[in-house]
C-alpha cells in the first residue's frame, strides 16, 4: 500500500533531503504500480517491446530501462528531486542511505 498521507505531506514541501523509509517505499509502489497496471502507458509500452519480436534482446533492454526510468523521473519530482540524471543520481543516494540505515536498525 502506497501511504498517501505520507506522500501528500512531503510533496506539499518538497525536501530531497528529508526523504524516509515510508516515502522511498511509497515512491517504488508508485513506480511499480505505473509498470504493472494494464491502463498504464508505460505497462503498455513493456508489453509491446515484449511483444515486439523483430527487435533484439540489446534493442528491448534499452528500451524497457528508458520506460523504466522515465517513471522513476516522473515519481521523484513531486519530492522535490530534479527531473534529470542529476535529480535521479541524487534520489538513488539517499535511497540507498535510508535502506542501509534501515537495515543497519533490524541488526
Amino acid at each position: 500500500r502506497v501511504p498517501w498521507a505520507s506522500v501528500r505531506a512531503l510533496s506539499s514541501k518538497p525536501n530531497p533531503a528529508k526523504i524516509s523509509l515510508d516515502i522511498a517505499r511509497a515512491i517504488t509502489q508508485m513506480t511499480i504500480m505505473q509498470l504493472d497496471n494494464d491502463d498504464m502507458m508505460y505497462a503498455k509500452a513493456l508489453e509491446d517491446l515484449r511483444n515486439n519480436k523483430s527487435a533484439s534482446l540489446i534493442e528491448r533492454w534499452q528500451a524497457m530501462v528508458h520506460v523504466l526510468l522515465t517513471v522513476q523521473l516522473q515519481n521523484i519530482v513531486p519530492f522535490g528531486y530534479n527531473g534529470n540524471e542529476e535529480g535521479l543520481r541524487e534520489f538513488n543516494k539517499h535511497f540507498e542511505q535510508v535502506m542501509r540505515n534501515d537495515d543497519k536498525a533490524r541488526e
